[in-house]
C-alpha cells in the first residue's frame, strides 16, 4: 500500500442514487475505510479521469486535424471510404472529354484519381465534425452518481464493480487520475452518433441528473 499522500483512491459512477447506496454499503463490507457518495470531489474527480481516457485514446493527425478522438476516428472510417467512392462516380464523366493524346484509360485513371481525392477530403472534414461528441453532451458523471472509495483495495473494487458501475477510476487523494479500470459509458453505433448529431444543438445544457 502505498504512503498516505499516494494513496490509491476508487471513483465510481453509478446511474442512480439507489445503486450507489448498495455499491457503497457493499465497499464498506470489503474493508473500504472512507467513503462518499454523490459529493462534488468524486464528480471532479471522475470527469478528469474521463477526459484523460479520451485524451489518450485519440490519435495524432497532420494539418488541420492534429487530434482525432476516438468517435472522431470512427467517424472518419465511415466518411472517408464513402466520399471517395462517390467523388469517383462523379467525376469519372470527365474522362470522355479528349485531353490531349491520352487514351481512354488514362482520362478514366485520372479522373477516378482525382475524384476520390476530393471526395476523401471531404470525408475527413464531414467525419470528424459529425462522429465528434458535441459540447453538450454529458460526462458519465454529470448523468449519474458517483461513490469515492478508499483505500482502493482488490477487494473494494471486486465489490463495486460487481454492481456494474458507469465508470470505474482510480484517482490519487489529490484527485489526479492515475487509471480507468472500466468503462460502460453509452457509445452509440457510429451511424446513431451521426444521425444524432446532425439533429443536435450543440451546446444544449445536459439535463439535470435525478437525485
Amino acid at each position: 500500500m502505498e504512503s498516505a499522500s499516494g494513496e490509491r483512491v476508487l471513483v465510481a459512477v453509478f446511474d442512480d442514487q439507489p445503486t450507489a447506496e448498495r455499491a457503497a454499503a457493499a465497499a464498506r463490507q470489503a474493508g473500504a475505510e472512507r467513503l462518499r457518495v454523490g459529493d462534488e470531489l468524486g464528480e471532479q474527480a471522475s470527469v478528469r479521469s474521463e477526459m484523460r481516457e479520451e485524451l489518450s485514446n485519440s490519435t495524432a493527425g497532420a494539418g488541420a486535424m492534429a487530434v482525432a478522438t476516438k468517435e472522431m476516428t470512427k467517424g472518419l472510417s465511415v466518411f472517408v471510404p464513402a466520399g471517395a467512392i462517390i467523388g469517383a462516380i462523379l467525376l469519372l464523366p470527365v474522362a470522355l472529354i479528349p485531353m490531349g493524346d491520352l487514351s481512354a484509360g488514362a482520362r478514366i485513371l485520372i479522373a477516378v484519381a482525382c475524384g476520390a481525392l476530393a471526395g476523401g477530403v471531404i470525408g475527413l472534414v464531414l467525419g470528424g465534425a459529425l462522429g465528434a461528441r458535441r459540447p453538450g453532451e454529458a460526462m458519465a458523471a454529470q448523468r449519474g452518481v458517483t461513490v469515492t472509495a478508499a483505500p482502493a483495495t482488490d477487494a473494494v473494487e471486486r465489490a463495486m464493480a460487481g454492481l456494474h458501475p458507469v465508470r470505474l477510476d482510480v484517482v490519487n487523494r489529490s484527485g489526479t487520475p492515475l487509471e480507468s479500470l472500466s468503462d460502460r459509458a453509452d457509445d452509440p453505433t457510429t451511424p446513431r452518433r451521426i444521425g444524432r448529431n446532425v439533429a443536435a444543438d450543440d451546446y444544449e445544457v445536459p439535463p439535470e441528473r435525478e437525485s
